[in-house]
């Protein structure tokens, strides 16, 4: 029954983010691509002509985000060259809570100064502190309080950094409770970036299910 629950809460929750938000006051005619030069790393690439989205007290909009790694050979498409428009389409959608994929210690730094009002959480996948990609979770301090989380890893041994089963690569999860400020009511948000595996990733997403009922 307390699975069930669980179970209903989040779908709840993700059927009135994603089905009753709408990006009406988006704007066509920006291009969060056309600052390509890096900025100053302590001032702000924030477009001052931008907007964010208004989402209402009743509504929580959330947003999964693959950062990509930093990779010179990435060339036009290098972290350096995309930045800008990444802080820039986060401001502008203005998620009450986010999660990032394959985020380095680099780009979680720009992040935090790009986006004063979020706080984040969550550790490197490769040593449970700074090393390897995160999979952190943003959440904007305004909206939402944060009441507990933690990370675990897809694997048979998840309290502590291990690969799981076939998969080559660490994969973590970080999970967190939030109490919405607004009205009171509590969430969960989780963030993986799943095996590429068939093996792990069928394996991975049954722990998966059991921890989220835990």
């Amino acid at each position: 029954m307390r699975k069930i629950k669980i179970s209903l809460l989040l779908l709840l929750v993700m059927a009135s983010c994603g089905k009753r938000l709408d990006n009406s006051m988006f704007i066509p005619d920006y291009e969060y691509n056309r600052h390509e030069a890096p900025q100053d790393e302590k001032g702000s690439d924030i477009d001052d002509n931008l907007q964010p989205d208004k989402i209402d007290p009743n509504h929580i909009k959330v947003i999964s985000f693959n950062v990509r790694v930093n990779l010179a050979s990435d060339g036009e498409n290098a972290w350096d060259k995309r930045r800008t428009a990444a802080a820039n389409l986060l401001y502008k959608e203005n998620p009450v809570v986010f999660g990032v994929q394959e985020a380095l210690q680099a780009q979680l730094v720009y992040l935090r100064q790009q986006l004063p009002s979020y706080k984040d959480i969550g550790v490197g996948r490769e040593d449970g502190r700074n090393g390897g990609e995160h999979m952190s979770i943003f959440y904007n301090t305004k909206r939402v309080e944060l009441e507990k989380w933690g990370t675990f890893w897809l694997s048979g041994t998840p309290d502590v950094p291990s690969k799981g089963w076939d998969e080559e690569y660490y994969r973590s999860v970080t999970w967190a409770f939030f109490r919405d400020l607004a009205n009171g009511t509590r969430f969960m948000y989780v963030n993986t970036h799943g095996p590429l595996k068939n093996t792990a990733n069928a394996q991975a997403m049954t722990l998966l299910a059991s921890k989220m009922s835990e």
